[in-house]
């Protein structure tokens, strides 16, 4: 916002990933914004791991997404009070 106290609200009505948010004075100052319909979602720490909320006993397709390099989605099936790890390796781009 380029006036201190400005403010400017949005109301996003359906799930969508990566809404870019950017200042309008810095142009390098950007963040994404996503929109669920469910609370199993989660952001990387520093060292690229994400843990997601139990989820119950099930087959899922759990997706990443990377500002630049897109999507990659796998299943998993998760057990009854157990842990199911997933791995995901972004391709370099070019």
């Amino acid at each position: 916002m380029s006036r201190p106290g400005s403010t400017h609200d949005v109301t996003i009505d359906k799930p969508e990933v990566g809404i870019p948010v950017g200042c309008d004075i810095h142009p390098w100052m950007r963040a994404y914004v996503s929109v669920f319909d469910h609370p199993y979602f989660a952001v990387t720490g520093s060292d690229g791991s994400a843990t997601l909320k139990p989820l119950p006993p099930g087959t899922y397709d759990v997706a990443v997404w990377h500002e630049t390099l897109g999507t990659l989605v796998q299943p998993v099936t998760v057990q009854p009070n157990g842990t199911s790890p997933v791995r995901f390796a972004f391709k370099p781009a070019g």
